[in-house]
């Protein structure tokens, strides 16, 4: 079948307008964005779907974030707890546009590819900066590991400028928009990102391991087994990622979305943790003080007899 029959067989239920003044020049516009990219509309229509799926697990994740984020950012006064909500917010905002865009008879493609790129490298940044701050409260190495995260970091803004620029982005055929990235910029950006937080999680896992300290305040098991989740489950996913780009089953912005859900649901759950933990320090102090009140109260009313005889 040609491209022209695939084309009116796929299906617009996702917010492409069919009036009929706007399908003819709608039509002609994608077939003419297809071949300037060289995707069949097999592939675009499956793209779409694909970024519909991620699109609707992201606004629940998000609106979860978010949520989770807000009560930690008011109860919790150390910065990477605001820097959590920062990175929170920046999935959930992101979430809403991503849906809204495809129930919307136009958009412009370049412009919500600018906000998603640029929420994306905020929203990632901030978990970055919360992993070094981990790393840095239990390694102190903060010149050598400061210097390295800086020069990967700017290795990663030219990255996500290449893929502005070299980027083509057009509209889905079921709503949306397909957002064309060049492989090897993206995977340099995604490699980044990866590398960034490998390096800070291995710094804080190899220092939990060598501070006894760590095991006299009964924290080396949960703190141990976070770092560790969060290394395996990073660099399993984008390896995983990597490949699939690689043998082509799925485009550079699948992968960029996905990664950075995954991300950011994971540091939202490592914050949980650490919150839980200082609420029930908090409680545990709290009992001690309630229980040091007693006992002083205790020997106050036992003492007072023989004061007053």
């Amino acid at each position: 079948m040609n491209k022209l029959g695939l084309l009116l067989q796929c299906p617009f239920s996702f917010g492409l307008d069919l009036s009929p003044h706007l399908l003819p020049i709608k039509a002609l516009h994608l077939v003419r964005s297809i071949i300037s990219m060289e995707v069949s509309i097999n592939t675009i229509i499956t793209y779409g779907k694909l970024d519909l799926m991620i699109a609707t697990t992201a606004l629940p994740i998000g609106i979860s974030n978010s949520y989770h984020a807000i009560r930690m950012a008011l109860q919790e006064s150390p910065v990477i707890f605001k820097l959590n909500l920062m990175q929170a917010l920046l999935l959930l905002f992101n979430g809403i546009v991503a849906i809204s865009d495809f129930f919307k008879p136009t958009r412009n493609c370049n412009t919500l590819a600018y906000i998603y790129l640029t929420n994306a490298y905020l929203s990632i940044l901030s978990i970055n900066i919360i992993l070094f701050y981990k790393a840095y409260y239990t390694t102190k190495a903060s010149r050598m590991m400061g210097c390295l995260c800086i020069l990967i970091q700017i290795a990663e803004t030219v990255c996500l400028v290449q893929v502005l620029l070299k980027s083509q982005f057009i509209d889905g055929l079921i709503g949306g928009c397909i957002l064309s990235y060049p492989i090897y910029w993206t995977m340099g950006l995604t490699g980044s990102v990866t590398s960034i937080m490998i390096i800070l999680t291995l710094l804080f896992i190899i220092s939990i391991r060598r501070h006894s300290e760590f095991r006299k305040l009964g924290l080396y098991s949960s703190l141990l087994q976070e770092g560790i989740v969060f290394f395996l489950i990073i660099l399993i996913m984008d390896l995983t990622l990597a490949v699939l780009v690689l043998v082509q089953d799925v485009y550079c912005g699948n992968v960029l979305h996905l990664g950075w859900i995954v991300k950011s649901k994971l540091m939202t759950e490592l914050m949980l943790r650490a919150h839980r933990r200082r609420k029930e320090r908090r409680r545990s102090r709290g009992r001690q003080h309630k229980d040091q009140e007693l006992t002083d109260i205790s020997l106050v009313s036992v003492s007072s007899p023989s004061t007053q005889n």
